[in-house]
């Protein structure tokens, strides 16, 4: 089953990452491009290949653009950034990665075409959020509202990935959402992680289930370090990353220009943790599921 999620996931992330737009392309299939990217940071003993953040924003009410995104990348050692909010004119040679705001302004017809011929190489949705400055009321949805079962036939329809933020521990909309909609590639971001005075997110076992479950399903562990929602406890994760390393993906979650600071911290965090884990395991979490 497992080989079979990883080929799912390649043909969606072809269209995510790859330099085209190929559906049997492999992501990070431009390997021409590599001497223009960032060079891992200093490692210290942890794991030392490239990273891809798999979750960050830039543009609009985030008050920096794309290049600043990349300039702090650059310093951590972060190779490429998929990024929520960017424009697709300014991706930087494939190192900023496009993904549109699901009803954020671009109409339904444009972004159509726009996904399909990769423009943008995703979307992103905040469904259920806990409030935050940008977001002071959060939002209180549903994975099986009309907004978020509209993206999802979009994702389908174009292979590009739709993004979820989905807080709390509820989990049965989301998996109506991937049964609804099995052909698309949907990411739930943070792996479901809320802080605790907002009530506590999904557990590891509630994710591990969920992948288990369902093939379409994937899980970034961005906002999982100092300065974010905390660090996460390797102990009661290793065996989600073990069960399915061919669909967890490595993130940061940078949306205010706060935490430019504290992302190469985050990044020689995660450098340590990946280093515990088998190499192969390491890696795919590190950029070769992106």
């Amino acid at each position: 089953m497992e080989r079979f999620d990883r080929r799912q996931f390649l043909r969606a992330s072809a269209g995510l990452l790859g330099a085209g737009c190929c559906a049997c392309a492999a992501p990070l299939a431009d390997r021409s491009a590599a001497a223009g990217r960032a060079a891992p940071a200093e490692a210290g003993g942890g794991y030392g290949g490239p990273l891809i953040d798999c979750h960050s924003h830039a543009g609009g009410a985030h008050g920096y653009d794309e290049e600043a995104l990349l300039r702090v990348m650059d310093q951590a050692g972060v190779s490429r950034v998929v990024t929520f909010g960017a424009s697709p004119g300014r991706a930087a040679r494939e190192r900023v990665i496009p993904i549109a705001y699901a009803g954020g302004g671009v109409a339904g017809a444009d972004l159509r075409s726009r996904l399909k011929d990769g423009a943008f190489r995703g979307q992103k949705l905040s469904v259920r959020h806990f409030p935050f400055p940008m977001q002071p009321g959060g939002t209180h949805g549903s994975a099986t509202d009309a907004t978020a079962r509209a993206a999802a036939a979009l994702a389908a329809e174009a292979r590009r990935p739709l993004t979820l933020h989905l807080d709390g521990p509820r989990t049965d909309d989301l998996a109506a959402l991937c049964r609804e909609f099995p052909d698309a590639p949907i990411i739930w971001a943070h792996a479901g992680t809320t802080p605790p005075r907002f009530g506590g997110g999904a557990t590891p076992g509630q994710v591990r289930a969920m992948l288990d479950a369902h093939a379409n399903l994937h899980i970034d562990m961005s906002a999982r370090a100092v300065g974010w929602m905390g660090p996460i406890a390797l102990p009661e994760w290793e065996g989600v990353f073990l069960a399915h390393p061919g669909r967890v993906l490595f993130g940061v979650d940078v949306f205010q220009a706060r935490f430019f600071p504290l992302v190469a911290s985050a990044v020689t965090e995660w450098r340590g943790l990946l280093g515990t884990l088998p190499a192969p395991v390491a890696a795919q979490i590190a950029h070769g599921n992106a």
